[in-house]
């Protein structure tokens, strides 16, 4: 141990205790004494309501906000600023839906495409030339890849059966 270590031991153990006093006592000397609460008439009556925000949170701002970097109404089709500006107001999202919300529903979107996409690639891999040949003719003359998908998974039932 070092001495100035000692010395501030020596110097802590030779203040005087309160132990006389009891907690209360010493609690109320050191803050200010308060009166107790006045009863008011009106207390049975209406509660007091504060006034309205001035804006509301909105949760998507619409484009053109959102490049000025504004404060945005969110009112739809077109925000206060844009048509005061003459503006066109564009929302990248849908009215009630949150950023996240609309973020997760896409990946969910892009992570099945994934997958049929993925599904698609091995079956043109794993089957024969001809099968291959009929599969990319269909994706060819179909516009959605989920069709050609479940003509596939309908083919390999017939075959199973």
């Amino acid at each position: 141990m070092s001495v100035t270590t000692r010395s501030h031991r020596n110097q802590a153990s030779a203040r005087p205790t309160r132990s006389a006093e009891p907690p209360e006592e010493v609690a109320s000397s050191r803050f200010r004494r308060l009166l107790p609460a006045i009863r008011d008439h009106r207390a049975n009556s209406k509660p007091i309501t504060l006034p309205p925000r001035k804006r509301s949170a909105v949760l998507v701002a619409c484009g053109a906000c959102q490049k000025a970097r504004t404060k945005c109404t969110g009112d739809r089709p077109a925000c206060y600023r844009c048509q005061s500006k003459g503006v066109t107001c564009v929302y990248d999202i849908q009215a009630r839906v949150s950023r996240v919300a609309s973020n997760l529903g896409q990946v969910m979107r892009i992570t099945d495409e994934n997958t049929m996409l993925r599904e698609l690639v091995n079956n043109l891999r794993t089957r024969t030339w001809t099968e291959a040949v009929e599969i990319l003719r269909r994706v060819r003359d179909t516009p959605d890849l989920g069709q050609v998908i479940q003509f596939i998974r309908d083919a390999d039932l017939i075959i199973q059966r």
